[in-house]
């Protein structure tokens, strides 16, 4: 595990550093043009780097909005569709709606404890929840103009029903219902979104998700970045954009061996919440780095590319949620793992169809002649990844695996492959009983440290 050891110290430094009173500040959100924009227009040749720069930097300002008052610009289809992705509670699938409403539940059992006392006559004393400052405010001016008669159930919530159908007969437990409503419903919005995102990721991904935080420089492996929608740990097609469920698996499960943590702790709605922001700083950047190919082109900045920008990177993101995801039902699972099986993996692993051995070595420590590129004075250098660090195959026989360790979660990995990584994805003619029996002669090494049991 020495690769883990930068990340290790500096989490041991950063803590000997709290110990002391000398805790780091959490950096402040800014929004610019990427450090890297300006050097990419001078190697495109534009004409005038600096005035470029400016120009897309204020297009992003355009279609994205300020760290202030982030949003989307909305486009015609948009605005006819009333759809508006900051808002993304409409995009939820039914199941993810019942688990934030459930989650809200937990959540905000103090303030839905308080409501129901209150219905049952006592003062309405509704605590202010830990963090969701805007609902907060929401919540006060709303409700108390409601009991004064000032407003309308409307005014809070745009599901509310209607005065008029609800029961005259019992106000009390018509606005209960309302506030009930009111709280189960929670989702943030994307200012919200992003002072979580501020204070419990910036510090690792940066302000523009770069993964060039004040502590990411430090860890080993390094933060995502995630400006051009390339994910690891997803289970789609390598290189292919995310689903919100795989965004929401890795926050909830963390990243093993790395310094991503579980963010179990945080409800559902504000997990969907981190989601929003992660494609945000990811669509983002992604306009961002096709606007620069498109100066390079054209020689300089031309508006209406910018838009074609905008709208071609969210096409990839609108697609995400029919991409093939999980282990398909009819996959037939192995119920017994036998000798035989874990041969034929091994076979395969060293086989010229899968051929994981090139990178992984034959006994799987990650010492395979693939990694290394050789230039022509015959100096070796590791292949890059998408994001220009040195490859590091994975040491199977660690039994630490990124992106899970369970059976399919290694069937995906071998599946889809890897994004912006030089892990491919499975040969089409490789089947599926051929793909479970090299997920489980990989879990046969890290078992014995070496040998296939």
């Amino acid at each position: 595990m020495a690769n883990l050891t930068p990340r290790l110290g500096a989490l041991a430094f950063f803590g000997s550093l709290a110990g002391c009173g000398y805790e780091p500040e959490i950096p402040v959100f800014a929004s610019t043009v990427s450090a890297d924009t300006r050097p990419a227009l001078v190697e495109a040749e534009v004409a005038d780097p600096d005035l470029a720069a400016a120009r897309i930097g204020g297009a992003l300002g355009l279609y994205f909005g300020t760290p202030s008052a982030p949003g989307f610009h909305l486009t015609p289809e948009w605005i006819e569709e009333e759809r508006d992705p900051a808002d993304a509670w409409w995009e939820l699938s039914d199941a993810a709606v019942d688990a934030v409403r459930e989650g809200n539940g937990v959540r905000f059992g103090a303030q839905l404890g308080a409501i129901e006392r209150a219905a049952e006559g006592a003062p309405l004393a509704v605590p202010r929840p830990l963090r969701g400052g805007e609902s907060w405010a929401r919540w006060q001016g709303g409700f108390a103009a409601l009991i004064a008669g000032e407003a309308a159930l409307t005014d809070l919530h745009p599901d509310s029903p209607s005065l008029e159908e609800e029961s005259e007969d019992d106000p009390a437990f018509t606005w209960g219902e309302e506030a009930v409503r009111f709280w189960e419903s929670y989702y943030p919005t994307l200012t919200e979104s992003a002072e979580l995102y501020r204070v419990r990721c910036l510090t690792c991904h940066g302000s523009l998700g770069a993964g060039d935080g004040p502590t990411g420089l430090y860890l080993d492996p390094r933060p995502r970045d995630l400006r051009d929608g390339i994910f690891k740990w997803v289970d789609v097609e390598a290189n292919r954009r995310p689903r919100r469920d795989d965004l929401i698996q890795v926050l909830e499960r963390g990243v093993r061996g790395s310094a991503m943590p579980s963010f179990r702790r945080y409800s559902r709605a504000e997990l969907e919440g981190l989601v929003d922001w992660v494609r945000y700083l990811a669509v983002r950047g992604e306009t961002e780095q096709l606007a620069v190919y498109f100066a390079g082109q054209d020689g300089a900045v031309d508006p209406e590319r910018i838009e074609t920008a905008y709208k071609t990177v969210w096409g990839r993101w609108d697609a995400a949620a029919d991409q093939v995801g999980a282990v398909p039902e009819d996959v037939p699972r192995p119920v017994d793992v036998t000798p035989a099986m874990i041969a034929r993996g091994a076979e395969q692993f060293r086989g010229a169809l899968a051929n994981c051995a090139s990178c992984h070595g034959d006994g799987g420590e990650g010492n395979g002649d693939a990694i290394w590129e050789i230039a022509d004075d015959g100096t070796r250098s590791r292949r890059l990844d998408r994001w220009g660090h040195p490859s590091q195959p994975r040491n199977l026989t660690a039994g630490v695996f990124f992106g899970g360790d369970r059976p399919r979660d290694l069937y995906r990995r071998i599946k889809y492959g890897i994004g912006g990584t030089i892990m491919p994805a499975a040969d089409d003619s490789l089947t599926d009983a051929d793909i479970w029996s090299l997920v489980y002669f990989v879990l046969s090494l890290s078992e014995s440290g070496g040998e296939p049991r």
